[in-house]
């Protein structure tokens, strides 16, 4: 009879290049690829699209110095990318690469798909996996049902065919999922509204449950599928091994001072008009047009899904629309002049739109690395603890067997000034990468993070010590009567009621209702009479947290 035993399993060793866009991630990723037999492995979304190399910042094939990529322009444009597709199909090409002797490296700026194949417990999604620019849990979904039957694949038009409420304003969407799932509606601000409708796609997707429920069962599935790949059963007849990799994570975050990288990623933009640019725009237009333009306007094109939410298309749709309607009526003299001064006016403030969306956007990207990827890491590392005390772990080196070390780590390599790229990027980095490999993943003896740099030890703390996506415990709604903004978490209402907006806003209406207490005195006859004194206003809601109306703070 065939006995049983388990045993830790070998974990692959991974480097993992992130970092917000500008900060010079692919160039170090090509040359720690020169040294080490690497190939790279993009985790860029929108550089997964055929085409639109400017649009997309697609590093140059001349300037890839010969290193294969993959996952690299083989998304078409009417398609959509796919988290759950992703995460597939890079684990097999990391085995494939490693077979071929060399050294697979991940380099890309979408985070969540970075954290999804790294850390798949910390990342909840549902329903395909699209791809997404924004942040938080559940953006766009992927997966099944924590272990359960996945749900049917149906796009967002064939859901809200059979189930018309789909196609209801956002306040009766938002309305319903009060009704069927108040956790998620407490997690969403009232005015986002695609993560709303997400939200009650998803509970009719999974047979009505709800989403709040699909998340749970995830992260339960997730942890129990990550505590099962760390072992290995053994028979005395085979040796199986569980479908999902695990890795041994050394992770470079190329990173930059913001003032510095806003001023480089505005450089960057009018450098890709001299690089063509609106030939590229005026290309993704065309394709607009045969598509029927906007979804909102019977169109297929979906401004917040696949391609189309590069950076650099929807910012110019007023001045392109502009110029799609001179086609069609034409303009001479004077008339003319004044319209090509318009349309000059518009392209400015599409290029302004442009800057704004990409500095907004690295802030999100380093935004996602101090507060999600961080503590993804943190809460697998305790964990890995708990899981494995007493326990060696196998990591693949000559030695066969090495000392535990963390499972992962992250470095932080100073790229704020780029005549010091060499010696404080891509040589430390080359440096600590050679040692993590000659170790087989092994980091107990690698040089301190927090020492790299002034920069490292101020940034590599995470901005908190938890991230709400993964506790819905802290999603409560909470809105000002006074200022017209609603708060999704207890540190933004906080924020929010030690503001000085809020605090004009209380002294504002204060006076307001004093003055109209004091008039109502004033024409009830109390102030000739003696009567009133000195008059006490209660105001609704001041800094200790009453609730109110809607609006959004910035």
């Amino acid at each position: 009879m065939a006995s049983t035993s388990l045993r830790p399993r070998a974990l692959v060793p991974l480097i993992t290049v992130i970092g917000a866009t500008g900060t010079g991630k692919s160039q170090l990723a090509i040359d720690l690829a020169l040294h080490l037999r690497g190939e790279i492995i993009n985790a860029d979304a929108m550089q997964m699209y055929k085409g639109l190399p400017i649009l997309t910042n697609k590093m140059p094939e001349g300037e890839r110095m010969g290193v294969a990529h993959h996952f690299l322009g083989g998304v078409g444009v009417g398609e959509v990318g796919r988290v759950g597709g992703w995460v597939g199909g890079v684990r097999g090409v990391i085995e494939e690469v490693r077979a071929r002797g060399n050294t697979p490296i991940i380099v890309g700026g979408t985070h969540y798909y970075v954290q999804e194949l790294l850390y798949p417990a910390a990342v909840c999604t549902v329903g395909g996996g699209e791809e997404g620019m924004g942040m938080g849990m559940g953006e766009e979904g992927g997966g099944g049902g924590g272990g359960e039957k996945p749900p049917p694949s149906l796009s967002s038009e064939e859901l809200a065919a059979r189930y018309p409420i789909l196609a209801s304003p956002p306040t009766t969407i938002l309305q319903k999922l009060q009704q069927v799932d108040p956790v998620m509606a407490a997690r969403w601000h009232p005015n986002d509204y695609r993560k709303i409708k997400r939200s009650l796609e998803i509970y009719y997707l999974n047979d009505c449950v709800p989403a709040s429920e699909v998340y749970r069962r995830q992260q339960v599935s997730k942890k129990k599928s990550s505590n099962t790949n760390n072992t290995t059963t053994s028979t005395t007849t085979t040796t199986a091994t569980t479908a999902t990799p695990g890795y041994r994570n050394l992770i470079f975050w190329v990173h930059s001072e913001m003032p510095v990288l806003e001023k480089r990623l505005d450089e960057r933009v009018d450098n890709m008009v001299n690089l063509g640019l609106f030939e590229e725009i005026d290309e993704m237009w065309g394709e607009y047009l045969r598509r029927g333009g906007r979804v909102e306007e019977g169109g297929e094109v979906d401004l917040e899904k696949g391609v189309w939410q590069s950076i650099g298309f929807k910012e110019f749709l007023p001045y392109l629309e502009k110029v799609e309607g001179l086609k069609r009526v034409g303009a001479e003299g004077e008339e003319k002049v004044k319209v090509e001064k318009e349309l000059e006016e518009l392209k400015r403030e599409g290029l302004e739109r442009m800057k704004n969306s990409t500095r907004r956007y690295a802030k999100q990207q380093i935004k996602w690395i101090r507060i999600k990827f961080m503590n993804a890491m943190r809460m697998e590392e305790e964990e890995e603890e708990e899981k494995e005390k007493g326990e060696e772990e196998i990591v693949e080196g000559e030695g066969g067997q090495n000392k535990k070390g963390k499972r992962s780590i992250l470095y932080l390599l100073d790229s704020t000034n780029p005549k010091e790229y060499q010696e404080r990027v891509s040589k430390p980095a080359l440096e600590i990468a050679k040692r993590f490999l000659a170790e087989g993943g092994g980091t107990a003896g690698l040089p301190d993070p927090f020492g790299m740099s002034r920069l490292a030890g101020e940034m590599l703390v995470p901005k908190r010590e938890y991230d709400v996506s993964t506790r819905p415990d802290l999603w409560v709604r909470r809105v000002c009567e006074v200022c017209g903004v609603t708060t999704v978490e207890d540190e933004g209402w906080a924020r929010h009621v030690q503001s000085s907006r809020h605090k004009r806003s209380v002294r504002g209406r204060r006076k307001k209702e004093e003055g109209l207490r004091w008039k109502e005195l004033r024409e009830s006859g109390a102030l000739e009479r003696g009567v009133g004194g000195e008059v006490e206003v209660e105001v609704a809601s001041s800094t200790d947290g009453g609730e109110g109306d809607v609006g959004k703070e910035a």
